[in-house]
This record gives structure tokens, C-alpha cells and sequence, in this order.
């Protein structure tokens, strides 16, 4: 079952002897926690019900001896697996014989980062105990956030604001939340949070140093693109802000260049797809040396964005590297043709 979906119904209809958190989104993983113990232990102080567990050290025998005691002074036991992928790798025959002999009172708790539904024992825990936390995609993600921001934070946000918030954070609720409280401490009385204050106080450091790395790299100066990424990271800015900083401003220079393939002069379509009057050189230069590779920037940020939310063999840092050397080659001048002979 969709974590999120999950989430949002806001409610347990049934007790599940064992429970699986599957996937890397951390946020809906806490929520869907959050909404099990409201629903299983109920009013009952969570320290006496709850027993948590790292996968990497804990035996299946004292797992076990967990699930086999009786509650005390709770209507069930918890017990929580964390980074369970190893416990479950070394313990799985053991594990598929508990789930179908489980015990009658309490509750085992496997958070993992991959489970294959082909696997005899995830076919033996039903679909609805089984939680996919990834989170949404864009569309649905947006309209979480315009809910969220206003049932947590007493806030309207609009949906090109809310837009604009996925686009520059990325697909990471929690930080998605982070940003949404601090805008909310940040606007004060006002009741609405607007994109300019998504610029003032999200976006806009991050927007111009991006401008700054395209614009070295209109210019021609690549090494200069991976000095300005270098330093953001060191000032630990988060990878994926960066990619979506980086991101909003390539889409939309993308976007203007398909209204010039349409006739559009460059101020209408720079204003079409909102961008600044004031950018209108640097976006101008930037479209030029890209030319034609400016097309490529989507399947180029698509998987980027892929390989940061996976288990790719290489750092955030080194897969935004290699992103801008990707775009320093795409504006790198073509070298001339070779002389014939004489």
C-alpha cells in the first residue's frame, strides 16, 4: 500500500501482527509511525510499549523475546526494526515461519529500504501492512504541501508558490516541511505565503549563484561553474536544493527557447515562462552557446535527480559534477574543422 495514501486516510481499520516500512522518504515513514502508534497503543506512554531496535546488531532471538512477552501496562507490544535490510537478509526463514505463527498481541515493525513483493515472505504480509514511503509525485506532492502548510502552519500557500517550493527543494517531504515552517515563522501575520517570499528567503541565494554557474558557462568558463558548486557545497548547501535551484532556471530557458522555434520574440517569452526583464541578456547568451543542447537539459536533470534519490555508486557531490561538466561540454564552442592538404 502508498505510504502516502495511507497517510491521508488517516486511519487503521485493522490490526497487522507485522508491519513493513518500505522505501527511502524518512517524512512519511515518521507520519505513518506517527498515525500506527495513535491507532495501536492509543493513549499509553510509548516507552512502555515500545522496544527499538538497530538491524545490524539485534539477534532474531531476543526480536523474538520481545514478540513472545506479554504487554505490561499496554494494550500490545511494539517492536521496531530499524535499517532492517541485513536483519531481514540473514533472518529470512526465520522471519517468513514467525509470520505465519505470529504473536496474538504484539506488533514487529520492519523498516527497510527495498522489499522485493516477489519474495516468499513479502507475499506473506498482507498489502495493507505493507508501506511504500516514497513520496508523491509532482502534481499530488504539491497539493500535500498546499494541505500540510495549512493544517500545520495556519498558512495559505498558492499553487505557483507551491510549485515553485518542489522546484527548488525536490521530492524530500522533510525538507519540503522544514522550508514550509520556517516561511510560516518568516511571513509573520501575513496569511498567505507567496512566491516572492519563496524567493527572499529560499530561493534567492540559491537562484543567483545558479545564475552565476550558468552564466560562467555561457561564457565558456567551466572550471569557474565547478568552483562556484564547490564552494555552495562546502557551505553545506543540500545537493538536491541545488539540482533544484539549477533545475528551475535550465526548464524555463528550455521553455523560451521552444517560444523562439515559435516566433516568439525573446522578452514575451522570457515574461511567458517567468523570468525576469533583467535576465533577458544573460538568457540570451546562455541559449546561444547552448544551442541546440538545451533540449537535453531535461533528460539530463530527470536523471540526475534519479541517480540522487538512488542507490548510485557515486556522491550528490560528484553527480552534480558531473551534471555541470555535461553542461560546460554542451557550451563548449565547436572546434574548427581540420585543415585539408594542401
Amino acid at each position: 500500500m502508498d505510504a502516502f495514501a495511507f497517510i491521508e486516510k488517516g486511519q487503521v481499520k485493522e490490526k497487522h501482527p507485522v508491519y513493513v516500512l518500505a522505501g527511502t522518504e524518512r517524512f512519511l515513514k515518521r507520519q505513518a509511525l506517527g498515525l500506527l502508534k495513535q491507532a495501536l497503543l492509543k493513549d499509553v506512554d510509548a516507552d512502555l510499549a515500545c522496544a527499538v531496535y538497530a538491524g545490524d546488531t539485534v539477534s532474531f532471538a531476543q526480536v523474538r523475546d520481545d514478540l513472545d512477552a506479554l504487554p505490561f501496562l499496554a494494550p500490545l507490544r511494539w517492536v521496531h526494526i530499524q535499517d532492517a535490510d541485513s536483519f531481514v537478509t540473514q533472518h529470512r526463514s526465520k522471519l517468513e515461519r514467525y509470520v505465519e505463527q505470529p504473536s496474538r498481541h504484539n506488533v514487529l515493525i520492519l523498516d527497510v529500504k527495498t522489499w522485493t513483493s516477489t519474495t516468499k515472505l513479502a507475499k506473506k504480509v498482507p498489502d495493507a501492512a505493507t508501506l511504500q514511503c516514497k513520496a508523491p509525485a509532482t502534481g499530488p506532492l504539491t497539493q500535500w504541501l498546499i494541505r500540510w502548510t495549512h493544517q500545520q502552519y495556519q498558512k495559505k500557500l498558492d499553487p505557483a508558490a507551491a510549485n515553485l517550493l518542489v522546484e527548488l527543494i525536490g521530492a524530500e517531504m522533510g525538507l519540503l516541511d522544514q522550508e514550509a515552517a520556517k516561511l510560516s515563522v518568516y511571513v509573520g501575520e501575513q496569511k498567505t505565503i507567496t512566491m516572492q517570499d519563496i524567493d527572499q528567503l529560499v530561493g534567492h541565494s540559491r537562484m543567483e549563484t545558479a545564475w552565476v554557474m550558468l552564466d560562467a558557462l555561457a561564457a565558456g568558463q567551466g572550471a569557474k561553474a565547478l568552483e562556484t558548486l564547490h564552494h555552495l557545497l562546502r557551505q553545506g548547501e543540500e545537493p538536491i536544493a541545488l539540482l533544484g535551484a539549477m533545475g528551475w532556471q535550465l526548464r524555463r530557458l528550455a521553455q523560451v527557447a521552444r517560444l523562439r522555434q515559435l516566433g516568439v520574440d525573446l522578452g514575451s517569452a522570457l515574461a511567458k515562462v517567468g523570468l525576469p526583464p533583467f535576465k533577458r541578456d544573460q538568457a540570451a547568451q546562455t541559449l546561444q552557446r547552448l544551442g541546440r543542447h538545451i533540449f537535453q537539459v531535461y533528460e539530463l536533470l530527470l536523471a540526475t535527480d534519479l541517480n540522487l534519490k538512488s542507490s548510485d555508486q557515486l556522491s550528490p557531490a560528484a553527480l552534480l559534477e558531473r551534471l555541470v561538466v555535461k553542461l560546460a561540454l554542451f557550451a563548449a564552442p565547436a572546434a574548427p574543422a581540420a585543415a585539408g592538404r594542401a
